[in-house]
């Protein structure tokens, strides 16, 4: 009897427009609030946001002694993490500096073609030649070279696969690439060649640091290699420090 009468008295109350849905009036109260709509507004209006000022930023070197000053200092207060993050910086201004004396020693003219200075380009890590790359671009109408500098282990193990592979000339029908060694001033090099990418020479250097070009229409084996001794491989080894 008590549940018939709760039953009874809700549903009079429904008929005469007092009370209704809990869940409804909540969503009606969410869909109304004006703090809402604010908010929403001034989201809408923020992301819309355009910059139209600014002077970007300073693309400066790793200033190498004060980032030394600033690890000993560190030392002393016992601020390890200091000292990794200054002792990385300036190891990362060191990697900069001998990456401007690699690009000096290139030459500005090769075969033909002169470089484009704004595609010059040094990336390092500042963990101690891990991942350094170093490159400079060539070109000259149809015709190109791209030379590069790689620490990379990897890619170092990858060409001497080929290198100590008994196979004087060989050819992977997987990908149309023909591989031959060569020697490039006293160093064991591969070659490679494919209608679609054109030539490249892989020249390790040391244990860490592999010397490449890629050329772009190049007529022969022969010019490729004629192209690799406008670079002075002995003064690229000397200044990485790789012997």
């Amino acid at each position: 009897m008590k549940k018939l009468k709760q039953k009874a008295g809700s549903s009079l109350l429904k008929e005469i427009g007092v009370g209704g849905d809990e869940k409804e009036d909540n969503t009606s109260n969410q869909n109304t609030n004006p703090s809402n709509s604010t908010n929403s507004s001034n989201s809408s209006n923020s992301s819309n946001a355009q910059n139209n000022r600014g002077g970007g930023l300073k693309m400066a070197p790793p200033d190498v002694m004060m980032n030394i000053s600033d690890a000993r200092a560190s030392l002393e207060t016992k601020s390890y993490s200091q000292v990794r993050f200054a002792i990385q910086e300036a190891m990362r201004g060191v990697e900069l500096k001998i990456g401007e004396q690699i690009l000096e020693s290139f030459p500005n003219l090769v075969s033909g073609m002169d470089y484009d200075k704004d595609q010059d380009q040094i990336i390092t890590s500042g963990i101690g030649f891990v991942g350094l790359v170093i490159g400079r671009n060539y070109t000259d109408d149809d015709q190109g070279l791209e030379a590069m500098i790689n620490n990379n282990s990897m890619m170092i193990s990858s060409v001497n696969l080929y290198l100590t592979n008994p196979a004087y000339m060989q050819s992977d029908e997987s990908d149309g690439m023909q591989y031959k060694r060569v020697t490039v001033q006293g160093n064991r090099a591969l070659i490679q060649y494919s209608d679609d990418s054109g030539y490249q020479l892989s020249v390790p250097l040391g244990q860490s640091t592999l010397f490449s070009l890629k050329c772009i229409n190049f007529e022969s084996e022969e010019d490729v290699v004629a192209a690799s001794d406008n670079f002075d491989l002995a003064e690229i080894k000397s200044l990485l420090g790789e012997n």
